[in-house]
């Protein structure tokens, strides 16, 4: 094949697949892929690259039904194939079309529209919630929720619920008071009566449900599969549940149907189809479709793995097959196994004896405990008083020593105790830390695996190759992403995670999530002299420490006092507060509510005044801030407008 068909075929190969990505949201005459151009806007390219729809919008949908809802500047808007403005830019916020028919948000309230902006639906609605797949939708005003048909404009159920979860196209789960029920989506009518305490969701078509202190199964139709008169069900696995009542159990399908009768009084794990069962005190196993091919006789029964389980008989503990038949005879003290790598740990005279998957004996040395829950590459094994690490498929030990303690392998490290000390080792048994520590703990420095020791109490850093970062020396050191910040004598101060100090401890107070895990990493806040600051992650000072008090309002804003009044402060801005309110709080949208004497108003995010302080109250409530003037509540929306 000469170059010149090859790029003809890398040319359609790409048109191909570029039309296929295109389809999957555009139905225009003409393929159009949303673009972002060189001045960071958005428009519509075709698949040639070439600009069909300039590129004037901050984000752009693909296209549906030959229509496209467009970002501007903060308001969203819809256009056509051809660029042509459908609905002006005027909406907070916009659902995908749906027949014709869209939601929007215009003063914090939703309403539904056609493609032309026409309102169907007054704008009069908190929230929505669209049911997928139907012309349905949950819409939530004074804080309740009731049902519309977008495609008739009516409304089938009016808002009366405090919950509404969509369980189906035709069924949603509800809540008046403090029980919940199922109703329809047809005339909101009860599948299931409102006297449900509790649900979960167990599989994709199944929901547990309490009622009355017992627990059933409906499914996502309504449709009741277990009456509530059990006091447990849980999977066993994706398509069995366990059943208890009365102090026995059973076992049925997800869809309701008796697999076991109530007449057992425990039931195991299942492990290749076959599932440990107990009645009249003995244990047999039944298979997946309820047919009991062991019957029960033993002490003891453990799960089916490679056609093999370990049982308890007269006392003593063997290894049965499918067919119930002794492959190990009931001889030992004890069987223990590893499940993944499927060997048995058997004791004999006090010590235990490793066995392959074929019940052979892998080596004659003992041990006086084996660790089966290990890797096989590195097992922890137990003989007079020491542990060391073995290699069960090699039959050897995994590298040499012994310790008095050893903790299973993580991320390619042991900790290990020597002569009562902690210490960290390699899989080769090198030594990382040296055991010399109190204490050896696994942590993380972003993505890097850091261990952190202590000594006399203190606390230190080591890296994973083994260098001392920080000297046990510390009261505590915590990772904030990407310095330490530590504690030493009652002060503060920030390292690298390198070792090297950003600040040395001089601070007498640096916020932390040791000491307040609610507060924000950075900026941080910061203390010297009873005054308080405001410090980056390099140690930069945003603020100087001449504030009594700085609360976070969140992200980058703070409520800054000093000492009269509290002024707002941004960060990212570094701006000079005005300290002229008498209280600051954080409010939606990125702005700050300010009290000034007895009256409220509403700043930005730069503390320019959106809303003069002259409400007469203030209060949050379901998410969203109001204000009281004259006897009537406003609602905060958007830029500061009370509506």
């Amino acid at each position: 094949m000469n170059m010149l068909n090859k790029i003809v075929l890398l040319l359609f190969a790409s048109i191909a697949l570029n039309s296929a990505m295109a389809q999957k949201g555009s139905n225009c005459p003409e393929d159009l892929i949303p673009r972002k151009s060189e001045n960071k806007q958005y428009g519509y390219v075709t698949l040639f690259g070439e600009w069909r729809i300039t590129p004037i919008y901050t984000k752009v949908s693909p296209f549906r039904d030959n229509k496209a809802i467009v970002m501007k500047g903060l308001v969203y808007g819809v256009i056509d194939c051809d660029g042509n403005v459908l609905i002006p830019p005027q909406y907070e916020m916009m659902s995908n079309f749906r027949n014709g028919k869209a939601w929007a948000k215009k003063g914090s309230l939703w309403g539904l529209v056609d493609e032309r902006g026409k309102v169907l639906i007054d704008f009069q609605y908190a929230e929505i919630n669209p049911i997928a797949d139907t012309e349905l939708s949950w819409v939530k005003k004074d804080n309740l929720w009731g049902l519309v048909n977008e495609e008739r404009g009516n409304t089938i159920c009016k808002p009366q619920f405090k919950v509404a979860q969509i369980l189906s196209e035709n069924a949603s789960l509800v809540q008046q008071s403090e029980l919940f029920g199922v109703i329809n989506h047809v005339n909101c009518g009860y599948l299931i009566p409102a006297q449900i305490s509790k649900v979960k969701k167990i599989a994709q078509h199944t929901i547990l449900y309490k009622q009355n202190n017992h627990w059933g199964l409906f499914s996502e139709l309504g449709k009741i599969l277990l009456q509530a008169e059990y006091d447990t069900i849980y999977s066993l696995d994706e398509d069995l549940l366990v059943v208890k009542k009365g102090g026995m159990y059973g076992l049925t399908s997800i869809t309701g149907k008796e697999v076991l009768p109530l007449s057992y009084e425990k039931i195991g794990e299942l492990g290749e189809g076959y599932i440990p069962v107990k009645a009249g005190g003995k244990w047999g196993y039944s298979n997946r479709l309820g047919k009991v091919y062991i019957v029960p006789a033993f002490e003891e029964a453990y799960p089916f793995r490679n056609r093999k389980a370990v049982v308890k008989s007269g006392g003593l503990y063997g290894v049965i097959d499918f067919a119930g038949k002794f492959i190990q005879k009931p001889q030992y003290a004890k069987v223990q196994r590893n499940l993944s790598y499927d060997y048995f740990a058997i004791a004999q005279k006090d010590k235990f004896y490793l066995y392959n998957s074929q019940l052979v004996k892998m080596l004659e040395t003992g041990f006086d405990s084996i660790n089966v829950s290990d890797t096989v590459s590195f097992t922890r094994v137990y003989k007079d008083g020491k542990v060391s690490f073995f290699n069960i498929p090699s039959k050897t030990q995994s590298f040499p020593g012994e310790f008095d303690e050893a903790s299973e392998l993580y991320r390619g490290f042991f900790k290990v105790k020597q002569n009562g000390k902690w210490g960290i080792v390699d899989t080769k048994g090198k030594s990382i830390v040296p055991a010399k520590f109190e204490s050896v703990e696994f942590d993380y420095c972003s993505v890097r695996l850091i261990f952190k020791v202590t000594q006399n109490g203190l606390t230190g850093v080591y890296d994973h190759s083994g260098k001392e970062v920080l000297a046990p020396v510390y009261d505590f050191v915590i990772y904030a992403a990407p310095v330490f910040k530590v504690k030493k004598n009652e002060k503060y101060g920030l390292y690298k995670t390198s070792g090297e100090a950003i600040t040395e401890p001089v601070f007498d107070y640096l916020s932390n999530k040791k000491e307040n895990p609610l507060l924000a990493e950075w900026p941080a806040i910061f203390g010297q002299k009873q005054k308080f600051g405001l410090i980056n992650e390099k140690g930069e000072e945003l603020l100087p420490a001449k504030a009594i008090k700085i609360l976070p309002l969140g992200g980058t804003l703070f409520a800054v006092n000093s000492g009269k009044a509290f002024g707002l402060f941004n960060a990212s801005l570094k701006n000079e507060p005005e300290y002229k309110y008498d209280e600051l709080i954080s409010a939606t949208n990125n702005m700050v509510v300010a009290r000034k004497g007895s009256k409220w108003g509403v700043l930005d995010n730069t503390g320019k005044v959106l809303v003069k302080p002259e409400y007469e109250e203030f209060k949050e409530e379901n998410g969203q801030s109001k204000f009281l003037k004259d006897g009537k509540w406003y609602l905060l929306g958007r830029g500061g407008v009370l509506k």
